[in-house]
């Protein structure tokens, strides 16, 4: 059993659970309801990787509960994304909020990737990767049907065309 790719496998399941909640949260808390219907599909996809990810998870007979308990740093994990809060956010906000979210998931997979030589693992990290990129440009448009103007995120700047 290779202890490098169970901890890939148990950090994504970690992040997916976490994208889970993030987007059930915002769904409650925003009232525009269209904005409102984005994030619960948002929830629903992420439940479906949540539910990949342990499908495929590699490690027989190992506590998948116990050890994301203990093997993913959820203070480490929550401190690096401080940024992404939900209370009091706007509608506006939720959506700024979400492309980060997608943004650091991108990059967390495309890391997660390189790190994979078993195909078929290969190959439902790839899946998830190609879907978070589209949930990330789903939300853009969203947040370009309703707001005019620029958004900011970490080094690139996405702008309404």
């Amino acid at each position: 059993m290779n202890r490098q790719l169970i901890n890939v496998f148990i950090e994504a399941i970690f992040i997916e659970n976490t994208s889970l909640q993030f987007y059930r949260n915002l769904a409650e808390k925003v009232t525009n309801l269209e904005i409102k219907s984005v994030f619960e599909l948002l929830a629903t996809c992420e439940k479906e990787h949540l539910d990949r990810m342990i499908k495929y998870f590699p490690g027989e007979g190992i506590d998948l509960l116990q050890e994301l308990n203990t093997s993913v740093n959820c203070e480490d994990y929550f401190m690096k994304h401080k940024k992404i809060t939900i209370d009091n956010a706007t509608e506006k906000e939720a959506l700024e909020l979400s492309l980060l979210e997608k943004q650091e998931c991108i990059e967390q997979y495309s890391c997660f990737i390189s790190s994979i030589d078993n195909q078929q693992l290969l190959e439902v990290f790839k899946q998830t990767l190609d879907e978070t990129r589209c949930h990330f440009d789903f939300i853009l448009h969203e947040y370009k049907r309703h707001w005019e103007g620029t958004i900011q995120l970490s080094d690139s700047t996405v702008s309404r065309s």
